[in-house]
């Protein structure tokens, strides 16, 4: 465990003298010759406790059945429950730095909050749960919290804070929507179910139950074409989030609270228009299921599904039932149990795929319990304890198929949990998009721009602090056309803004110092990325700094820090995000850090 402090001093005077250069658009990518497949795996006994000290030998590795080679392993555990992690420093106000207390190369862990398809009159009982969650969290587990509705919205970046992971739980504002999609537990009893036929006297009464009218066929289609809208919804927010976790390093466990969706759903009964056959209406989510477990795979991001709805009862036989036509039930004695029927398949299909998401993930799956704090803390600690095999596939052949892995403990009873496949694929990396990035391979720019997003882990290569400061609320000049704002810079330029002043404190000792008779020479670059709450880019600064100091400007830096002072403008109406980055240019090694502006004392007008 590598825990680092870095002493904070008022910011005042720059001790060095710095030149502003333009950013340079060029990265330079590194090529290697050959490509490597990263395979996490988790060993659990019967009783579901971790196995330790595994060594290489002990582990049988298979890709398409052919064996292969173990070129780099190693072991990850937990930090004892009981363990003691000096508290965060306590900073003044507006001042922040990325010194972290959690353990060094610690999971990331990402619970996702799916309102899409967890059930309305289930979300209070979920949030209660997660809150317990907090309180049992092993000291410095780094958690971020995202919520799904009609679209992915980040809650609470990385944080190890108690507090911060409560209120971002406890939160609603931000993602709700998609009511029209919203799945109930309550069972429903809709009029399409009978067909309504007029009496003598006037009042209508239900037949028997008819499946293949007009109105049921219809009701059924409405009713396919939004589970199929939230489906759709659902894999969009998860491939979204695979995209932002696949650059982040090391082994990510996502924790998908969630009443789950299926992978198929069928108009399962013959329609009354003609040559119509059953089974017509088939959508079927399989591929697309398939392809995002490689990817989040891919991505070393192993999904544990937790079932949000808990141990229900046969809701067809309690008093949730819908109130049904006078006469319904005499006329139709079979409707309970037809509910009955469908309400299982639909449970057991949308656990199908809650199963298969964690097995090709190498996750866990975690049903029909009403412990769902339990199964998150679980989960959380599963995903702590693994090994990390690195292979070089004998399959030099990067053809875009899919190619099977497996992998054994020879001779030993134990349960593995591991992503079983991956995707042979020449795709060229890009900078903007980790995903196609081939596995070995890794961009500077990418790896810049994965860790200056919003939400992403603080990196500590380059430690340093900041105080910011807050100007009073601005109104642009009157002569600024809108035609010349254009993007998130309109929010700035149009509107009353802010500026904030960014006073840096960067640890020497972190850089990589190029020394010629008696000078130390090194190029730091600092940058500022203004977000909204939606996480899109309002504004941005960046200044390459070249430092040239003596041993006695070395020293008096080495005990206050480097100073220099960087500002940026935002809305001054709203909640808005600052992400703080120090890059050293010749080893690519960065620190960031995020600050929300809602957290800042603000002058008063």
């Amino acid at each position: 465990m590598k825990i680092r402090v870095v002493s904070l001093l008022l910011l005042s005077a720059m001790v060095l003298r710095a030149a502003a250069q333009q950013p340079t658009n060029e990265s330079a990518t590194l090529h290697v010759k050959s490509r490597i497949v990263v395979v996490d795996v988790v060993v659990t006994d019967s009783k579901g406790n971790a196995v330790h000290d595994l060594k290489s030998s002990d582990f049988v590795l298979l890709e398409d059945k052919q064996p292969q080679t173990i070129r780099h392993f190693e072991e990850h555990t937990a930090a004892p429950a009981n363990a003691a992690l000096p508290p965060q420093p306590k900073m003044p106000p507006n001042t922040f730095s990325n010194v972290v207390t959690a353990p060094e190369g610690s999971a990331l862990n990402i619970i996702v909050l799916d309102s899409l398809n967890t059930p309305l009159d289930v979300q209070p009982f979920l949030r209660s749960q997660l809150k317990s969650v907090v309180d049992s969290l092993p000291s410095g587990t780094r958690v971020a919290v995202f919520g799904i509705s009609n679209r992915l919205v980040m809650l609470q970046s990385f944080t190890s804070d108690p507090a911060v992971l409560k209120a971002a739980v406890s939160r609603q504002r931000g993602i709700l929507g998609a009511a029209a999609l919203q799945a109930s537990s309550s069972i429903q009893t809709g009029a399409a179910d009978q067909a309504m036929v007029m009496s003598a006297n006037g009042s209508y009464e239900a037949t028997g139950y008819a499946p293949g009218s007009p109105l049921a066929l219809y009701d059924r289609r409405v009713n396919v074409a939004a589970l199929r809208d939230r489906a759709e919804f659902t894999l969009t927010a998860l491939r979204q989030l695979s995209q932002y976790l696949s650059a982040l390093p090391g082994r990510k466990n996502l924790i998908w609270a969630s009443g789950g969706f299926a992978l198929q759903y069928f108009l399962d009964a013959d329609s009354a228009e003609a040559g119509s056959r059953p089974f017509d209406s088939t959508v079927d989510f399989s591929r697309e299921v398939q392809q995002l477990s490689i990817d989040l795979a891919k991505s070393q991001v192993a999904v544990y599904p937790v079932e949000a709805t808990g141990l229900t009862a046969d809701r067809a036989y309690t008093a949730e039932v819908g109130s049904t036509i006078p006469g319904a039930q005499q006329a139709d004695p079979g409707s309970h149990a037809r509910q009955s029927m469908q309400a299982n398949a639909t449970r057991l299909a949308q656990q199908a795929t809650m199963y298969r998401v964690a097995d090709e993930t190498g996750g866990h799956a975690f049903v029909n319990t009403n412990d769902v704090a339990g199964a998150v803390v679980k989960a959380i600690n599963m995903g702590a304890n693994y090994y990390t095999l690195t292979y070089v596939p004998s399959n030099a052949k990067w053809d875009g198929k899919t190619r099977k892995i497996k992998v054994n403990l020879d001779g030993r009873n134990y349960h593995l949990s591991y992503r079983t496949s991956y995707i042979a694929s020449e795709r060229a990396a890009t900078t903007a998009n980790q995903q196609t990035t081939p596995e070995s391979e890794r961009s500077e720019a990418s790896t810049l721009i994965a860790t200056m997003r919003r939400g992403a882990p603080d990196p500590t290569e380059i430690i340093f602090s900041i105080h910011v400061s807050p100007s009073v609320a601005i109104n642009p000049p009157a002569e600024v056309a809108k035609t010349t704002a254009q993007g998130g810079l309109a929010a700035v330029s149009l509107h009353a803004q802010r500026r904030y002043r960014v006073d840096y404190a960067v640890d020497p000792e972190d850089m990589n110092w190029q020394i010629d008779n008696g000078k130390r020479s090194a190029t730091l670059e600092f940058m500022i990325i203004g977000y909204d709450k939606e996480s899109n880019t309002v504004n941005k600064t960046s200044r390459v700094v070249p430092l040239h100091l003596s041993e006695q400007d070395f020293a008096t830096a080495s005990r206050g820090g480097l100073r220099l002072s960087q500002e940026i403008a935002m809305p001054a109406s709203g909640e808005y995000y600052l992400r703080v980055g120090v890059l050293d240019t010749s080893n690519n090694h960065i620190g960031t850090v995020e600050v929300s502006t809602a957290t800042l004392e603000v002058p008063k007008q």
